[in-house]
């Protein structure tokens, strides 16, 4: 689920997911009181809820399947598109970098490639 997937996406992360994960820390504090009055389930369920929408906008990019459905090895990765050309790529790359973007899989235009001007 996406509540699984951006919680493993945060822990490979760094001081931007600290900064988050800190967030969440403070929802369960704020909310610790009423634990007794509901499951731990619940209590941990309410409170992703309420710290989901604060994340950034990466963790809802559509995601790719990898593997056989039945195997444990099933996994999956953000999909996006980022058109890089040589102008904006110094500029491009490094800041897909710091917002998450962590795999990159490269295509080439071969037709813009065998132009000479």
């Amino acid at each position: 689920d996406n509540q699984t997937v951006a919680l493993a996406e945060l822990l490979a992360m760094d001081r931007e997911a600290l900064k988050h994960l800190d967030r969440l820390r403070q929802i369960l504090r704020k909310r610790e009181n009423t634990l007794r009055f509901q499951s731990l389930n619940t209590f941990a369920r309410e409170c992703i809820a309420e710290w989901m929408p604060g994340l950034p906008g990466y963790f809802s990019l559509p995601r790719l399947r990898f593997g056989a459905s039945s195997s444990w090895r099933r996994a999956t990765i953000p999909s996006l598109g980022l058109e890089v050309t040589a102008q904006n790529m110094l500029e491009m790359v490094p800041q897909a970098l710091e917002e998450g973007v962590r795999h990159f899989y490269l295509t080439f235009d071969v037709d813009a490639a065998n132009t000479t001007d």
